[in-house]
This record gives C-alpha cells, structure tokens and sequence, in this order.
C-alpha cells in the first residue's frame, strides 16, 4: 500500500510499526467511511496462529518451491 506523507507522519508519531501496518493491510476490514481496522476476533486468531508456529519449513529458493514441513521441538 502507497503512504501518503501524512500518512507516513502519523504513523511515525503515533508509534505504529511496520508489522502493525502488515498486518491491518492483510486482515484488516475497511468499513463503510473507509477506515481499515483489525476486528478483535481476528486478532486472536493471529494470535492462536502464532501459538502454533513452531513449525519449519526448508524451501528451494531457486524454483519457489516448498521441500518439506515439520514440527521444532522446544
């Protein structure tokens, strides 16, 4: 997504980061007024997502390709 200049100022003096940003363009919802948010159910199924990413995946970066997945033990 382009930033405006406002934009990019606001977003530096309100202390929004770049994976907030990330995230609210991904799953955000835009309401009717055009203002894009991320609803609180959402934001716990990221959450629970994350929970759950102790996974590794090994990639073939010269064809785009995904080798394998599995589980890290901590």
């Amino acid at each position: 997504m382009k930033l405006t200049k406002h934009a990019q100022v606001r977003i530096k003096q309100r202390g929004i980061s770049d994976i907030e940003l990330l995230l609210i363009s991904i799953f955000g919802v835009v309401d009717a007024k055009n203002r894009m948010t991320l609803p609180e159910r959402t934001q716990k199924k990221i959450i629970q997502a994350l929970d759950k990413c102790n996974k590794m995946l090994v990639v073939d970066d010269e064809v785009s390709a995904l080798i394998t997945a599995y589980a890290i033990s901590r």
